[in-house]
């Protein structure tokens, strides 16, 4: 098994996730979001958690956010 890692995003109105690879249909070592919401998103700071939930070592990852 790889690596798996979960996130959790920190709005400034809510905590959304733990979010799984698994989560978007597809265990490929990848978590793919879409964060919407009727009225628009809340303005502020926004904060994410990785966390390695299945690793053994180390596990690098690339965050993108746009």
């Amino acid at each position: 098994m790889q690596n798996s890692l979960t996130i959790t995003i920190i709005a400034p109105d809510a905590t959304l996730g733990p979010y799984y690879d698994a989560d978007d249909g597809a265990t490929d070592g990848r978590i793919h979001l879409l964060i919407t919401k009727p009225g628009g998103l809340a303005s502020g700071t926004w904060n994410s958690r990785v966390y390695g939930y299945n690793v053994q070592g180390t596990e690098d990852y690339t965050y993108s956010w746009n």
